[in-house]
């Protein structure tokens, strides 16, 4: 977090309402989650996706240096019900949430109530997912664990942003991934309507106006 960016942190935050303490904006979710979504989207073409197919060679040097100051931060995700991970006081309890190690060093498991943010008001369980949680939670209430790799930003990934126009598009090759804004899904959408926008189609209509105006920017 030290080599986080100063300006693209202030600049994360204003995006998404975190700046005031009242009138913040409401979080929407999607029933069953993200998989929804992208099973709407890749429907016209899912017979013609080809997953596991490996590269075999690419060997572009400006690609390399752009890409390559992408680094990725390998975290552990652990669905579990043990709500010893969340605040003592019930009233405290958020969407996200986190620990401070001790240590000056150590890593911050963040907990997000999933009760909450799916709103799964009926659930018989309190159901969270932690990141990097260690021996923190008890064995007997994990109900899955998995592994993700996340973008690290910097001042050189951060950099490396500026160029996408280099290497997406040029050599007949295009670039998607939320690693071109702030890592999340919305990025990801976002950059593939960049890709798209370049082959002439536009799906400004199906976007709601606060997309448009962040993919405008």
């Amino acid at each position: 977090m030290l080599s986080f960016p100063a300006q693209t942190f202030v600049r994360f935050l204003l995006n998404h309402g975190l700046t005031s303490l009242v009138d913040r904006p409401a979080w929407f979710v999607v029933e069953g989650g993200s998989m929804q979504y992208v099973k709407k989207l890749i429907a016209p073409f899912a017979d013609r996706i080809h997953l596991d197919s490996p590269v075999q060679r690419i060997a572009r040097d400006a690609e390399r240096e752009t890409l390559g100051a992408m680094k990725y931060q390998s975290n552990e995700a652990v669905l579990h019900s043990d709500a010893s991970l969340l605040p003592r006081a019930r009233r405290a309890w958020a969407s996200w949430n986190y620990h401070l190690p001790k240590q000056p060093r150590g890593r911050v498991v963040v907990t997000y109530d999933m009760n909450a943010l799916q709103g799964l008001r009926e659930a018989p369980l309190n159901f969270c997912v932690s990141l990097n949680p260690g021996d923190r939670i008890d064995p007997s209430k994990v109900l899955y664990r998995t592994r993700y790799d996340h973008p690290l930003f910097t001042l050189e990934s951060v950099a490396a942003q500026k160029r996408i126009d280099e290497i997406s598009g040029p050599r007949h090759t295009y670039y998607c991934g939320a690693y071109w804004r702030y890592g999340f899904h919305e990025d990801g959408v976002l950059s593939a309507l960049a890709v798209a926008e370049k082959f002439g189609i536009s799906l400004e209509g199906a976007l709601a106006p606060e997309l448009r105006a962040e993919a405008a920017e």
